[in-house]
């Protein structure tokens, strides 16, 4: 099936939104989706199968740093290299408006999205105890050059 990677629009949100309520344990509320979407500096792309959005993905330049916020792909379509392709895609874009390193957060126990992450390049630099609630589970910081994930 053919992927097609585009800007996430207003008109993508509810489609995200289910997205993220099936993907994430506490996934992100229509408001937040939105509010990212009209955001200085954020960059939300999907990931579209038959014009079914398939994954998403969203990201903040601030100065030369990419953070990387949000990375949600549908039980359905995992481990297809959906979210590699977004990330590949919004490194480029990032790169392409100065971006030099890219950040990130991960759950400490999700070993795919660690797997993921190190297989673009990314290098585990530091852990916050207890960052995601409720329940206090720690979060594994992930730094990576914006070259080496274009190139991944």
């Amino acid at each position: 099936m053919t992927v097609v990677v585009r800007a996430m629009a207003a008109l993508d949100v509810p489609a995200v939104l289910a997205l993220e309520q099936l993907a994430n344990p506490h996934p992100w509320l229509e408001a937040q989706l939105t509010e990212e979407l009209v955001h200085p500096g954020a960059t939300m792309l999907v990931a579209t199968r038959q014009d079914a959005v398939a994954a998403y993905l969203s990201t903040r330049l601030v100065l030369d740093e990419w953070h990387i916020l949000n990375v949600a792909t549908h039980p359905e379509h995992r481990r297809q290299g959906l979210a590699a392709t977004l990330l590949r895609a919004g490194a480029r874009a990032a790169l392409d408006q100065g971006a030099r390193v890219a950040h990130l957060e991960v759950r400490a126990h999700n070993q795919g999205a660690l797997a993921l992450y190190t297989s673009l390049g990314f290098a585990r630099v530091g852990v916050r105890r207890g960052y995601y609630a409720p329940n206090a589970e720690d979060a594994v910081l992930m730094t990576a050059s914006v070259l080496d994930v274009v190139g991944a």
